[in-house]
């Protein structure tokens, strides 16, 4: 909305100080439109919790060995 600041994933990345091969498996949440979470990262306006929200998810992120 009006007054939201934006940045780009890369920037993101960048503040996070994630190495190349971190960032092709760093958890991020979209739609088709927009990027809503990044882990580690700053929470979209619309996706966080305020006294009217009625429904939320909880999303559990473990490494995986390998």
């Amino acid at each position: 909305g009006m007054g939201s600041k934006r940045k780009k994933v890369s920037k993101i990345f960048a503040e996070l100080k994630l190495t190349l091969s971190e960032r092709s498996f760093w958890p991020i949440v979209a739609t088709a439109k927009e990027v809503l979470f990044v882990y580690r990262g700053p929470v979209s306006e619309k996706m966080k919790i305020t006294p009217q929200t009625t429904k939320t998810l909880r999303i559990h992120i473990s490494r995986i060995s390998g």
